[in-house]
């Protein structure tokens, strides 16, 4: 969540170079704790017991493109952490693997898995995938289309929020939540296709004071007739396109 900042504002007091492990940004981890391992090559990850399956933690390579592994010590990758790839300024394309079903929620305070990757225009969210968590590309300002897969249930708050090339989006009938401020400031949306009639689309609460269509002011006058249908009891910021 930015409250009150402008993005410039927030991305200068939050940037960060995500490939540079010596900066003292990254916290270590006890080779001892067996819910833990150290480093897989570029990746910092963790072992979670309710997932039965690897957290990654934090990219710590310069790619441009990223292929997760499936796999880790033998293990299936479950989960992309808060942070992971936030504000990875070299990374342009990312394939998240079929064993991922969460990116996770950010912080109250945004660093979303892959925030502020300014130079993301290729993202591969596989079938199977269900959260796509809190801020968790936000600010991902080249990205000009992706494809939500079906098996998604709930786009967190702020999800897509100054996307300011995202184009278009297709939300599938699986969804049943979109989060306050999920597509906030995307200048170019333009249609937005909701294929369920039960989605919930959230207004603004307490932590997150956008709307999850505000401020997009290209969007289509379908889309908007389209989001008022589905959720006639909204507040006005939930759905406010100037």
């Amino acid at each position: 969540m930015y409250g009150k900042m402008t993005y410039d504002e927030y991305f200068e007091a939050m940037t960060r170079d995500c490939a540079d492990p010596d900066d003292g940004t990254l916290r270590s981890i006890n080779a001892d704790d067996r819910n833990a391992a150290p480093q897989n090559d570029n990746f910092e990850y963790k072992y979670d017991d309710e997932l039965q399956g690897i957290i990654l933690t934090k990219y710590m390579g310069k790619d441009s493109a990223v292929i997760i592994p499936a796999e880790i010590a033998g293990r299936p990758v479950k989960s992309i952490g808060r942070d992971a790839f936030g504000f990875c300024e070299s990374l342009e394309s990312i394939t998240i693997p079929d064993s991922v079903v969460s990116i996770e929620n950010g912080f109250k305070l945004g660093r979303g898995a892959f925030e502020g990757c300014h130079s993301l225009t290729s993202v591969y969210l596989p079938d199977g995938l269900e959260n796509i968590g809190n801020s968790a590309f936000a600010a991902c300002t080249a990205l000009r289309s992706i494809t939500i897969p079906g098996s998604v249930t709930k786009i967190g708050a702020e999800a897509f929020a100054h996307c300011s090339s995202l184009q278009s989006i297709v939300i599938p009938s699986g969804v049943e939540q979109i989060g306050a401020g999920a597509f906030y400031n995307c200048k170019s949306l333009q249609p937005v296709i909701i294929q369920g009639s039960d989605v919930v689309i959230s207004n603004t609460n307490a932590i997150y004071i956008f709307g999850a269509f505000e401020s997009c002011p290209a969007l289509s006058e379908e889309s908007k007739q389209r989001i008022l249908q589905i959720n006639p009891h909204a507040t006005k910021t939930a759905f406010t396109f100037v």
